[in-house]
């Protein structure tokens, strides 16, 4: 009753040392293959998950494209379209790669085993291949039914788990079919459902880990472009308040009077319709009239009229210029009046409400010139408060109202951002100007100006390579047969390559090749001055190693570590932390980690020999009749196959 045992870990006995050597190469071939149609496997199950929510995005496009008809809605349905399309084509060939792949290594395990299955037994390896093969197509099939039904009735993660646990059991049955038929397949079977389920579990966590570093990092970006969008329309807006704060600092006498002035403009614009550009151009028309304290309630009763009356900008402009003229003629017409009258103010009962006299007395003092214009100008302002005061302050609880306060509130904010940004930008443009108005820039305008005048010099030599190979190729037999003959391919033809002749000789010529070297020189030197300080260039790289996922370890907390020096706090390790869930691969030597009660570290020969996934077999119990040495071969070649597929597929 002998015992024969066989270490698969690659340290063979002097007895098989020459299989060993006999197979390595189609051992080699089959472990590229198998690992080829793994991935195809796995690429597979990701892009059937994939198509499942491609069709179900194409149908939610379709139903807006039937509600709406608009061309977003058709462009947004053309595109889902397309992405279906490309999900389908490349599942298309994975599945077909796959078929391949699988044939591939039926082939290669029947070259390399045919020796031992001359005799067509059941139990030889093609035929537990075939057998794999049937658990693996019956698995693929499933799958398919499985990803499709339950990614529509549960969504995309149910669907990686289905179809993940699925090929994982047909997988491991495929495996264990052909290690031992029956009670392998079921093992396998279970062990690959486990496995499908971890691989899951990965591939779900692989997506929210995405989805995590997505999310921050858009956060990160929109919050700087917002930023700067800021700045820009704050930059923009306090130029113009700048401009505008020069205007009312000379009609109120000093810049201190202007500061204040627009800061209760701000105030104002907030509060009422108007935007602060609005008030600030009504301000300088009422201030040629009216006292500047006394500009705000002018505008606060235009504003209860705007709001009775539903005006907009125009219409107060021209009421301004109205209130204006009477004041500063003295008198009122009949054009005037109408002004008001147009826009709904009945401007007779307000001047007989301002004079305390009836309306058709009113029209007898107004064609006989006997109401001046101050009066007048009193008269309307105090017949818009009566009749519409107040309405303002009820029309900015309005939600286009308080949107447009809102924006006010947001330009102002914007442009103390922009004003403190122009204010010390103003020192470099200042420094800018003295520099390109000094010596250096007229260092820089010559240089400038030979540039330009080399670049003519490159055009004119690019234009003269054209001209002399169009006027070669005129001259040809070929052009004057093809224009004879109305041949207008051939002559298009002839065009196109007199042109590129021309850029080729442009390109062969002692102009050209100095242009080359030149550019070539530029690029080494920039490259060897980015290459000698990697603070120049490592920026984009150092920000993106920032993008960490959701397993980033945490920083370290007050935890003792023992290190060579004694017990010390973990905080004093610079980067030392805790790996709760474990640590796959240490990355470098001297790597600092906090260790906690229970926890194990193995050594690098040990961690190589777990990754190795050693595997033991022992077969005892049997009786062994070697009738020449050729038998010992083959028993050895059908071992080794086995255990190194065994080995290879986990």
């Amino acid at each position: 009753m002998p015992d024969i045992v066989i270490n698969a870990k690659g340290d063979y006995s002097k007895n098989l040392k020459s299989l060993s050597d006999s197979t390595k190469a189609f051992s080699k071939n089959l472990s590229g293959l198998q690992s080829h149609l793994d991935s195809l496997n796995r690429t597979k199950a990701t892009l059937k998950v994939d198509l499942s929510k491609a069709k179900a995005e194409l149908k939610e496009a379709q139903k807006q494209f039937a509600a709406t008809g608009d061309e977003a809605s058709r462009l947004a349905m053309v595109d889902k379209q397309f992405n279906l399309d490309q999900i389908t084509d490349n599942l298309r060939a994975v599945t077909k790669a796959g078929r391949e792949a699988e044939k591939q290594i039926e082939k290669t395990v029947d070259a390399g085993s045919r020796a031992q299955n001359r005799s067509g037994g059941s139990g030889g390896v093609v035929a537990q291949l075939g057998s794999a093969g049937l658990y693996k197509m019956v698995g693929d099939v499933v799958a398919d039914v499985a990803v499709t039904g339950i990614s529509s009735a549960y969504g995309d993660t149910a669907g990686t788990y289905a179809s993940s646990i699925i090929s994982g059991a047909a997988s491991g049955a495929a495996i264990g079919s052909m290690i031992a038929p029956g009670i392998g397949t079921a093992i396998g079977a279970a062990v690959g459902t486990v496995t499908g389920t971890v691989s899951a579990g990965m591939k779900v966590f692989e997506k929210r880990d995405d989805a995590f570093k997505e999310y921050y990092k858009s956060a990160i970006e929109s919050q700087d472009a917002l930023m700067n969008e800021r700045l820009a329309s704050g930059g923009t807006i306090a130029g113009g308040r700048e401009q505008t704060q020069i205007a009312f600092a000379r009609a109120l006498g000093s810049e201190e009077a202007a500061v204040d002035y627009l800061t209760r403009v701000e105030r104002f614009a907030t509060k009422t319709n108007y935007a602060y550009d609005e008030i600030t151009s009504y301000a300088k028309m009422l201030m040629n009239t009216y006292a500047p304290d006394d500009v705000f309630g002018v505008l606060t009763t235009l504003s209860d009229a705007s709001a009775g009356l539903n005006l907009d900008s125009s219409d107060v402009t021209s009421l301004i210029n109205v209130l204006n003229t009477m004041k500063l003629t003295g008198t009122i017409s009949s054009a005037q009046l109408k002004q008001f009258a147009v826009r709904g103010i009945n401007i007779y009962e307000a001047l007989a409400q301002g004079m305390g006299v009836s309306t058709n007395k009113v029209k007898t003092l107004v064609s006989k010139g006997k109401i001046t214009g101050e009066a007048a100008a009193k008269a309307v302002l105090a017949y818009i408060d009566e009749s519409f005061g107040g309405l303002s302050e009820k029309l900015a609880g309005t939600y286009d109202a308080m949107v447009d306060n809102l924006q006010d509130a947001q330009d102002s904010t914007n442009a103390a951002m922009g004003n403190a940004y122009n204010e010390e930008r103003k020192k470099g443009i200042q420094a800018e100007t003295s520099w390109l108005e000094g010596d250096y820039g007229n260092e820089l305008r010559e240089a400038y100006a030979l540039i330009g005048e080399g670049r003519a010099i490159v055009e004119n030599a690019k234009e003269e390579a054209m001209r002399a190979a169009m006027e070669s190729m005129f001259n040809s037999d070929e052009y004057k047969t093809a224009m004879a003959s109305h041949d207008y391919l051939t002559v298009e033809r002839l065009l196109k390559e007199a042109g590129i002749q021309g850029q080729n000789d442009f390109n062969a010529s002692t102009l050209g090749q100095d242009q080359l070297k030149s550019q070539k020189e530029l690029i080494t030197a920039v490259r060897e001055d980015t290459a000698s300080n990697e603070k120049y260039w490592d920026k984009t790289y150092a920000l993106g190693l920032e993008i960490k996922g959701l397993m980033t370890p945490p920083p370290a907390s007050s935890t003792y570590v023992t290190t060579s020096a004694g017990v010390v706090n973990g905080n004093d390790v610079p980067g030392a932390v805790g790996y709760a869930v474990g640590l796959s691969y240490v990355p470098h030597d001297n790597f600092p980690a906090l260790l906690h009660q229970g926890e194990r570290v193995l050594t690098a020969e040990q961690a190589r020999a777990a990754d190795d996934g050693a595997v033991a077999v022992q077969i005892s119990g049997n009786t062994f009749v070697i009738r020449e040495d050729a038998d010992v071969d083959r028993v050895a070649t059908a071992l080794l196959e086995k255990l190194q597929l065994a080995a290879r597929r986990g």
